[in-house]
């Protein structure tokens, strides 16, 4: 009984070591939490332009939006896929979102670090609004 104790101790031991038996760690099960961030989207005749106003790495962004490619957005900078394929974060960034436009119809679909999961707004064209972790809202500019 003591050897077969022993030899399912060290098949345990083995399977953990090399990975046959998954393991979660404590910050693995715990979900990110939402961290605040605010930028200002100005959709423009070139595409699309952003200032990054807080929980940023950088101060402004500026990408087109050709057809093929969707602009994922985070709180380093901006990439571009093709609009099939599927993004994956490996970044830490605090948000992460992706950008697409049709006329003056702008939706972004969140990937993580908001409170929403897709939003969908009118933005005229040199019109400015600002988006957060929880939505879109005016711009109320300070005279």
């Amino acid at each position: 009984m003591k050897k077969l104790v022993y030899l399912l101790s060290l098949t345990f031991i083995a399977c953990v070591s090399f990975g046959a038996i998954p393991f979660a760690t404590a910050q693995e099960l715990i979900p990110k939490e939402v961290q605040g961030f605010e930028l200002v989207i100005e959709n423009s005749e070139s595409g699309i332009l952003m200032k990054g106003n807080s929980g940023t790495a950088w101060v402004e962004l500026g990408f087109s939006l050709r057809s093929g490619r969707v602009p994922v957005v985070d709180s380093f900078g901006v990439t571009q896929v093709k609009g099939d394929q599927v993004w994956e974060d490996v970044s830490n960034a605090i948000f992460s979102f992706k950008i697409t436009r049709k006329n003056n119809q702008i939706n972004l679909t969140s990937f993580h670090g908001t409170h929403w999961t897709d939003l969908s707004f009118t933005l005229p064209k040199n019109e400015k609004l600002v988006i957060n972790q929880f939505g879109v809202q005016p711009l109320e500019e300070v005279f």
